[in-house]
C-alpha cells in the first residue's frame, strides 16, 4: 500500500520517532498451562471461555490483563497466566526441574524452542511430552509442525494420523494436515482435510480461510472454485470482524479468481491496515506482489515452495 506525503514549505522531512509500545503490547506471549480462561468483556468478571492456542500476540496491554485475538475476537486474559515468549524456555525449564513428569511443561518448552528454530530441542521436548502423556493428541499435532519445518512431511502426516486416531473430531489437526498435503502438492487430499476442518470447527474463521484460500489459489484447475472461495472467505472476514489482514488477503484472492479485480485490489489494500499483517518484511513484499498481479488483471496462484 502506498502512502502519499504532502510537504509544504520544507526542504526535507525528519521522521517522527516511533512510539514505544506500551507494556506487553506487540509481544508474543504463551500460556503457562493449557486451559487459561479469558473474558470477552473487561467489565464482567465471569470467564467466557478458555484459550485454545499456545501462543498469542498481544494487541493491547490492559494493566493486569492483556488483550489478544481468540478465533478472531478480542479477549482479555490475566497477565499472571501468561509468559513472554522470550522468557518461555527458561520458565518451563525451571518448571521441569521442579516437576520432571510435567508433560505440559515439556510440550510448551518444545513450542518455545520451535519458535526459536531450535528444532532438535523442540523434537526432544515433544517426544518427552508424548512419552509422559501418550494419549494427548495436541502434542502430536504440534510435533508434526516441527517435522514440517524440517521438511519431513511423511513423519508429520504420521503424527497427524495418530492425533486423529486419538481424537477423530480434532479440526485443527485436519487443517494442519491439509497444509502438509499442500507442501507435498497433493491438492485433493488437502481439500478433503480443509473441508473436514471447516465442518468441525464451525466457530473458526481460520478453518474457513484455509479452505477458501485453496479454492481461490490452487495451481490445479480441478480444485479451484472461485464462487465457493468467495463465500467462505467473506464469512471468515465477517467472523473476525474484518480486522485480520490475512483473512482479507484471501478474500482479495477469491475476488481475483472470479475476475473481480477492482474488488481484489480494494481488499488487498485493506489488508495492509492490520499492523500484524505488515509486521514481517518478507510477508509485505509478497503481499505487494499480489497487489500488482491484481492491478495487472491476473489471479494469484499459491504454488508450494
Amino acid at each position: 500500500m502506498s502512502l502519499t506525503l504532502l510537504l509544504t514549505a520544507a526542504s526535507f522531512l525528519v521522521p517522527a520517532p516511533a512510539e514505544k509500545p506500551e507494556g506487553w503490547t506487540g509481544q508474543v506471549v504463551m500460556q503457562k498451562r493449557t486451559g487459561t480462561s479469558y473474558r470477552v468483556d473487561q467489565n464482567i468478571q465471569k470467564s467466557s471461555g478458555n484459550l485454545l492456542m499456545i501462543e498469542y500476540r498481544v494487541i493491547r496491554d490492559a494493566g493486569e490483563e492483556v488483550v489478544v485475538f481468540e478465533n478472531g475476537k478480542e479477549v482479555f486474559v490475566r497477565k499472571e497466566a501468561m509468559i513472554p515468549q522470550s522468557e518461555a524456555i527458561a520458565y518451563f525449564s525451571e518448571v521441569i526441574q521442579k516437576e520432571p513428569s510435567d508433560a505440559n511443561a515439556y510440550a510448551f518448552r518444545g513450542w518455545a524452542n520451535k519458535q526459536k528454530k531450535n528444532f532438535e530441542s523442540a523434537l526432544d521436548d515433544y517426544s518427552k511430552a508424548i512419552d509422559i502423556a501418550p494419549n494427548q493428541c495436541a502434542w502430536r499435532n504440534n510435533r508434526a509442525l516441527i517435522w514440517i519445518e524440517k521438511k519431513d512431511y511423511d513423519k508429520a502426516i504420521a503424527d497427524y494420523d495418530e492425533a486423529l486416531r486419538l481424537f477423530p473430531q480434532y479440526g485443527l489437526a485436519f487443517r494442519n494436515r491439509g497444509h502438509c498435503w499442500l507442501k507435498k502438492k497433493e491438492y485433493a487430499n488437502a481439500l478433503k482435510d480443509f473441508e473436514k476442518s471447516a465442518e468441525l470447527d464451525l466457530t473458526s474463521p481460520h478453518a474457513l480461510n484455509s479452505l477458501a484460500r485453496l479454492l481461490a489459489t490452487c495451481p490445479d484447475d480441478k480444485i479451484r472454485n472461485g464462487e465457493k472461495a468467495l463465500e467462505h472467505a467473506k464469512k471468515a472476514c465477517e467472523m473476525s470482524e474484518w480486522i485480520n489482514g490475512w483473512l482479507i488477503d484471501t478474500l482479495a484472492a477469491a475476488n481475483a479468481e472470479i475476475g473481480k479485480f477492482d474488488e481484489a485490489i480494494k481488499y488487498q489494500e485493506k489488508a495492509f491496515a492490520d499492523p500484524f499483517y505488515t509486521r514481517e518484511k518478507k510477508d509485505v513484499e509478497e503481499a505487494r506482489k499480489r497487489l500488482q498481479l491484481y492491478r495487472d488483471r491476473k489471479p494469484f496462484r499459491d504454488v508450494p515452495k
